[in-house]
């Protein structure tokens, strides 16, 4: 998926490479996205939060109605996905780690 098919993707890019665009992007992520052509759900509250070399954020999603306590333990113990990204818990922080974060 190419940058023209992944409008977030392009969203990301962007910020980390024009800060005055990453503090609309933090002040007001719903007119940002928008205007990019993200899909903002109506009635849903939006955070943009940024990592620096020194803070890393995690962020824990809602519990998911449909799922068990063992589903649940399972996706905690490192079978599931991090926020919709494909990158299984386990390995998370090594493929994090060898990111250029911008600071």
């Amino acid at each position: 998926m190419n940058e023209q098919q992944n409008p977030m993707g392009k969203v990301i890019a962007k910020a980390l490479q024009d800060e005055a665009f990453k503090q609309q992007l933090i002040a007001d992520p719903a007119a940002v996205l928008k205007a990019a052509g993200v899909e903002v759900p109506e009635g849903k509250t939006l955070k943009v939060v940024a990592d620096t070399e020194s803070t890393r954020h995690i962020v824990l999603p809602a519990r998911p109605a449909n799922l068990s306590d063992e589903e649940i333990s399972r996706v905690v113990g490192g079978e599931g996905f991090i926020g919709g990204l494909g990158l299984n818990f386990n390995n998370y922080y090594s493929i994090y780690d060898d990111l250029d974060a911008p600071g």
